[in-house]
């Protein structure tokens, strides 16, 4: 298994820079909803953001997590 040290970003700063956007707004939006990510989901788009998950493997993980 890869550790953070090894793996390398696919995406350029532009595209790392969009997808930790969309992670503060997924937060955000939840947040204001009044529910909170569990630390599974915040570690999946983390991973996300970091380019280590695509989006499907997070939204997988996520309705797998939550049983859906």
């Amino acid at each position: 298994m890869a550790t953070p040290a090894t793996l390398i970003p696919h995406c350029d700063p532009q595209e790392l820079q969009e997808r930790r956007y969309a992670v503060e707004s997924t937060i955000g939006t939840t947040l204001a909803e009044g529910e909170s990510p569990s630390p599974e989901a915040l570690e999946f788009f983390e991973k996300y953001a970091r380019d280590e998950m695509s989006l499907s493997e997070v939204s997988s993980a996520v309705r797998a997590l939550h049983g859906i």
